[in-house]
């Protein structure tokens, strides 16, 4: 499956059997053409929401919007973005990101992956977030049949905006 061979191709770069030219800078060219090197076996390994020129156009895009990332070595890149697709999340600053810690780069995924992954789980029905402000009703129920009520009052000039927050749920 998807997740075997991506962990395969984690392992091997991580290890160093997948060689890769570590005296090359992650500039831009030299990762689009790394990738371009590796697109059967990205291909091969990604999850099939994730198509495999995509993911090489928005990884080419995230190293060309941070030059930090062209420090890093080519192993961690690489690894870093096998590791976004491993979670099925495209690494675009939304869903997830690749983040330069000094010459190493490391996945992270972000609030709108998080809730990605939690939505298409099938383990919840739903999931938000909400704020609330001073003169909304809200009431919280607890015990055997637990209950939130949230009535934001917009009728209030400014709602939201000059308001001090009393929670969020």
């Amino acid at each position: 499956n998807s997740y075997t061979k991506i962990n395969y191709i984690i392992n091997n770069i991580k290890k160093g059997s997948i060689k890769m030219n570590a005296q090359l800078p992650c500039n831009v060219s030299t990762v689009k053409k790394m990738l371009e090197d590796k697109k059967v076996e990205l291909g091969q390994a990604l999850p099939k929401q994730i198509p495999v020129d995509k993911l090489i156009r928005v990884m080419v895009n995230v190293v060309s919007k941070n030059p930090m990332l062209q420090k890093c070595t080519q192993q961690s890149l690489i690894g870093a973005l096998l590791d976004s697709c491993l979670d099925g999340l495209e690494p675009n600053g939304k869903e997830a990101a690749i983040i330069p810690f000094g010459n190493i780069a490391t996945y992270q995924p972000m609030v709108a992956g998080l809730v990605k992954l939690a939505r298409n789980s099938g383990e919840i029905a739903d999931i938000y977030a909400e704020v609330v402000y001073e003169g909304d009703k809200f009431e919280i129920v607890f015990g055997l049949e637990r209950n939130l009520i949230h009535v934001p009052n917009y009728n209030d000039e400014g709602y939201g905006m000059d308001k001090k927050i009393i929670g969020a749920y």
